[in-house]
């Protein structure tokens, strides 16, 4: 019987050679390709459980032996062989079989014929091909186990190289090589355990009146007799091992040099192996169709697939791609959907700790394939439209189960991870262990990816679509509160996200500026991409985005066919892909080990979280990409004239691809560098280079300093600055090694500036709470100027900024309002804590009633929260007031600041030296970080910073609310006493003190003087004598300049009608001034 599967054959009038019409050469080439049907690159095999044991392939037998074998035959006695006549079989008998059997092969191919031809007629024939196969069957939706044969025996072989002299005449040859290969023999007396003896085909040859002896023309009638057989010839489980088997021999005896130069035996083996494609074909696609079957061949390739490389039970690369080359598309539909699906379901059904290698093994094997790759990305599970939801692309996919394993224990047992129970002394190895396999998962799963979009065709579009469809059906896990049975996990979005990571490898290296190919317009065009217009932009609204998108569309010419390149798509899909994903995780990482603990094991669920989540891997790919981010964006505000500024703030108004950019991009990489520079010590992430900061550093100084016109949001940039925070060096580290602040010009040139500068502008955020929020804002700017100060290049700097008059002057003022606010705020809460602390054991709080002790009880807790954030606050405020007084006291010296400092000192300092001093004692003032001495020194020290200055002698003596000469006396002869300044100091302090009295008293005598001032003359704000009278334009009132100034700069509104009002609209009021004059020269001479 003759199968043809592929290719019908043809005479060629000139030399008589058959040929063939087929894609692949005349001669077959066994050796597995490395270019053709193999992708560019291929997943790198790990070690993994091994799959159901599969026949070894047995060693081809060497022509040398074939001889051998000829003469054991005709003088050994015949051993036990195996036998199966063609009785009936269960249900049908092997008539009824085999008469199915031809009607079915007559559909598509030649009949087998019943007489024999001669197998060295033609000596320059090219081996056998096929028409293809078109029938259609139902395809199985679950794997089906197949159980997998034993390894046969088999005879040794020399080396493939060696020189081999034909002894043997060709028709011995043949029987010998085909008996050998074939494992079966027509002759009953010439049989042997490893011959199975063919009862049947032995008797229709005796009718056709030839000898018992194997030959070419019978190739195909025997492997139709083993179809037919009711069981797969022993020893093996079934037809495709015995067929792989057979594969394999035939391949090795073919690619030896003594049978290449022979094309009878060429002719002979080519035969071999084109019926057992064609044949394995045909039980593939029609399994019921063979007795020994039970409709599971369609799946019976996956346990060979499955098998390690180096195992002897794996798939024969070369036979694979001959099953792909011969079958028609019907036939690879119905044969490998199927067989992607098991894949699809093992991986489902497995996890991190079960054997997802396997699986994930036969599906990089699978894909070297052009043909099944086109196959795989047109199936209608690719992208499954069933629920259109996230979980479906993670479950329902073809693709998506290959990003599920995961150390989360967000659904899986805390048991499965610690078999034993948790240990904490073996922390490290379940770290080492669980990352071990996390990147052998990533890994696989990163060269399948890879794998399928460098494939041809159109194979590269649809998994840039499948990459797209995950991550819109999953947009809602940007929400507060997410549906997790209707998206995918975060394991699955971690892995992807890692997978996508890698992707964006190639051009992350900010040196070879592959990045300016990146397409900002991506996000606002992309079909595939669906960016709400309600995203919050950079620096638009949503009416201005929504007008900037119509230009872009309107400037197309033909916006259908828009497409993009590679580099920017994945760029910004690995951007939304860590948006959606690990964002989320990163923002909130302890709440979501409190919420996902399990069995009340802390410690284990952290550990399985930090596996993964602080994978040194994973974050220095994060790492990578966001500085590719940083300078892609600074990149971008520059017009793509430069990947850095040289000076700042950048111009205004900001590109508008810029603007249009939605903030999650920047959020986004905040939350991961914060994430990165806050890891505690035991999950240590490596120690941070100045070189490796730099494009995150300089990122931050651009739009800190740039505000609002690129940035709009300031809470955003003030995660800038929280960031910055985390890269202050601490302790011992602040000068003994490198950090990120050093070697960057820019850095140390406009930092400073800036942070003084966003101090100021976060007094109004917009939002209902900015009251408090500044201060947390400012606490951060405050610990990241503490360091800086102490550089001499960043502190000139900021010098520069501080003489610059209208800028340093609101600077000023905010900070010693918070000074003030907060200060107060925590000595008034210390005092209820005292008074809490005195009352509680009195029969005052015992005779309360329940509900009154239980209110007072939540009172005292609320307030103990808040005293400690309060103090925190106020102690780096008064550090910030007392390092700025003490470098640039002349730009405080000036009247609109002098006073109100000279007021909050004496304030602060009867607070904490005078005799109300006893109510803020408390019985434990470290648990709310309360340091009286520290304060106090910082306060008195601050009053001698000015000790040069004659006006502030003055300042502080004119405070008639808070001054007092005994306390400010007493407040220093404590800190002499408890030694926290020395003589020197103490000596300067009381000498200032002196010339305050001195000046009192001469202010005093002035007042005296001066008597009774006419009502036009004082301050409508402070009722003190206007020295700098102004009007204000809108209410017509007049102030004195100073008052004014301060009020407009914590408050630009007039504050008689609350109309806006600016410092520069102040109008001189001239005439007031010469009256007030006139006034006071008046009095002083009446009294001289």
């Amino acid at each position: 019987m003759s199968l043809i599967l592929r290719s019908r054959k043809k005479k060629d009038g000139e030399d008589g050679a058959e040929k063939t019409d087929t894609d692949d050469a005349a001669t077959p080439s066994l050796v597995e390709p490395q270019n053709d049907s193999q992708m560019d690159t291929d997943p790198a095999p790990s070690p993994s459980p091994s799959p159901s044991p599969s026949p070894s392939p047995a060693s081809p037998p060497s022509e040398a032996d074939d001889v051998q074998m000829t003469e054991a035959a005709d003088d050994s006695p015949p051993p036990v062989a195996y036998t199966l006549s063609s009785s009936p079989v269960p249900q049908v008998s092997a008539d009824e079989m085999r008469s199915r059997r031809l009607a079915a092969l007559s559909r598509f191919g030649s009949p087998p014929s019943s007489s024999s031809t001669s197998s060295s007629s033609s000596t320059n024939s090219t081996p056998p091909s096929s028409n293809p196969i078109s029938i259609k069957k139902t395809i199985p939706k679950t794997p089906v186990s197949a159980p997998s044969p034993s390894p046969p025996t088999s005879s040794p072989s020399p080396s493939l190289g060696s020189p081999i002299v034909h002894h043997t005449p060709f028709p011995q040859w043949e029987a010998t090589i085909l008996r050998s290969l074939l494992q079966v023999t027509l002759d009953k007396q010439n049989t042997s355990e490893s011959l199975f003896y063919l009862e049947s085909l032995a008797v229709e040859v005796a009718e056709e009146k030839h000898t018992p002896q194997l030959r070419e023309s019978l190739i195909d009638r025997v492997l139709h007799s083993l179809c037919c057989l009711p069981q797969a010839p022993p020893p093996h489980l079934s037809l495709v091992a015995y067929f792989i088997e057979v594969f394999q021999s035939t391949t090795s005896v073919f690619n030896r040099k003594s049978t290449q130069n022979d094309p009878d035996r060429t002719r002979v083996l080519s035969a071999v192996i084109d019926g057992i494609v064609n044949y394995s074909i045909l039980l593939l696609r029609f399994p019921e169709m063979f007795p020994s079957t039970v409709g599971s061949e369609k799946l019976s390739l996956l346990p060979f697939l499955e098998a390690d490389p180096s195992s002897p039970n794996s798939l024969p690369a070369e036979f694979l791609k001959k099953i792909v080359a011969q079958a028609d598309d019907s036939t690879l539909e119905e044969v490998f959907v199927p067989l992607f699906d098991a894949v699809r379901i093992k991986l489902v059904q497995t996890n991190l700790f079960g054997p997802f290698l396997a699986p994930m093994r036969a599906y990089a094997l699978l894909i070297r394939h052009q043909k099944l790759v086109d196959m795989l990305t047109s199936a209608k599970q690719w992208i499954p439209t069933r629920r259109g939801t996230g979980k479906e692309m993670e479950v329902g996919s073809l693709l998506g189960p290959m990003f599920r394993m995961s150390s989360f224990p967000t659904h899986l047992p805390i048991s499965l991870f610690f078999p034993d129970g948790y240990k904490p002394d073996q922390r490290d190895q379940y770290l080492s262990t669980f990352r071990a396999k996390l990147h052998v998962s990533q890994e696989t799963s990163t060269h399948i990816m890879l794998a399928l979009l460098k494939a041809k065709g159109n194979s590269r579009e649809r998994v840039l679509e499948w990459i797209a469809e995950t991550l819109g059906r999953n947009i809602d896990r940007q929400k507060m509160n997410t549906n997790d049975t209707s998206t995918c996990s975060e394991g699955f979005l971690a892995n992807f996200t890692c997978t996508l990571l890698h992707l964006c490898e190639p051009f992350m290296k900010l040196d070879n500026h592959k990045f300016h190919m990146i397409d900002s317009s991506f996000l606002s065009l992309s079909p595939r991409y669906k960016v709400g217009e309600d995203q919050t932009r950079l620096s638009m609204t949503e009416s201005e985005y929504r007008t900037y998108r119509e230009n872009l569309v309107e400037g197309l010419m033909n916006p259908d066919s828009l497409q993009h390149n590679f580099i920017t798509e994945i760029f910004f899909a690995t951007a939304q892909a860590i948006h959606i994903g690990l964002a989320h995780v990163f923002s909130s990482f302890s709440r979501l080990m409190q919420g996902w603990t399990q069995e009340g094991n802390k410690e284990a669920v952290k550990v399985c979280f930090a596996a993964q989540m602080a994978d040194p891997d994973l974050l220095e790919l994060l790492f990578n990409y966001y500085s590719l981010m940083a300078t892609y964006l600074m990149h971008l505000a520059l017009k793509c004239e430069s990947d850095a500024p040289t000076t700042l703030p950048l111009p205004t108004p900001a590109p508008e691809a810029f603007q249009a950019l939605p903030e999650y991009l920047v959020d986004d990489m905040m939350e991961f560098f914060s994430f990165y520079y806050s890891q505690p010590a035991n999950f240590p992430v490596g120690a941070v280079k100045s070189a490796k900061a730099r494009p995150i550093m300089s990122f931050a100084v651009t739009f800190l300093s740039s505000e609002e016109s690129y940035i709009k949001n300031p809470y955003l940039v003030g995660k800038l600055v929280d960031m910055m925070t985390l890269l202050v060096p601490k302790g011992a580290k602040m000068t003994s090694e490198k950090n990120a602040f050093d070697d960057n010009s820019l850095l140390s040139k406009y930092l400073g500036p800036s942070l003084m500068r966003f101090y100021v502008y976060v007094e109004r955020t917009g939002a209902s709470s900015q009251f408090y929020d500044k201060f947390n804002l400012r606490f951060s700017i405050s610990i990241v100027m503490r360091f800086i100060w102490k550089l001499e290049s960043y502190k000139n700097s900021m010098a520069r900024e501080c003489f610059n008059p209208s800028r340093f002057l609101k600077f000023a003022n905010m900070l010693m309002n918070d000074a003030i606010f907060l200060l107060d705020e925590s000595l008034s809460k210390l005092h209820f804590i005292h008074e809490y602390e005195a009352d509680k054991p009195t029969p005052k709080y015992l005779t309360m009633s329940t509900t009154q002790r239980q209110e007072l009880d939540q009172q005292f807790a609320q307030t103990e929260r808040q005293v400690r954030t309060y103090l925190l606050l106020a102690s780096e405020t008064i550090r910030m007031l007392h390092y700025f007084t003490r470098d640039h006291a002349t730009c405080f010296a000036i009247p609109e600041v002098i006073k109100p400092l000279a007021s909050l000192l004496n304030y602060f300092l009867v607070r904490l030296a005078g005799p109300k001093y006893q109510e803020l004692k408390v019985s434990n003032p470290d648990k709310y970080t309360f340091k009286p001495k520290w304060l106090l020194k910082k306060i008195a020290t601050t009053y001698l910073h000015f000790v040069n200055f004659d006006s502030f002698p003055e300042a502080v003596a004119q405070d008639g609310r808070s001054y007092d000469p005994v306390i400010i006396a007493e407040a220093a002869s404590v800190l002499h006493r408890t030694k926290l300044i020395d003589d020197n100091v103490h000596q300067k302090f009381m000498e200032f003190l002196d010339k305050v009295k001195a000046k009192s008293t001469a202010m005093g005598l002035e007042e005296e003087e001066l008597g009774e001032i006419p009502d036009e003359f004082l301050d409508p704000i402070m009722s003190e004598l206007m020295l700098d009278p102004v009007i204000l334009p809108s209410s017509k009132m007049s102030c004195d300049r100073s008052t004014i100034t301060r009020h407009l700069l914590t408050n630009p509104q007039d504050p008689f009608n609350r109309s806006p009002l600016k410092i520069d609209e102040l109008i001189p009021n001239v005439e007031l001034k010469a009256k007030i004059d006139a006034f006071i020269a008046s009095k002083r001479h009446h009294d001289a």
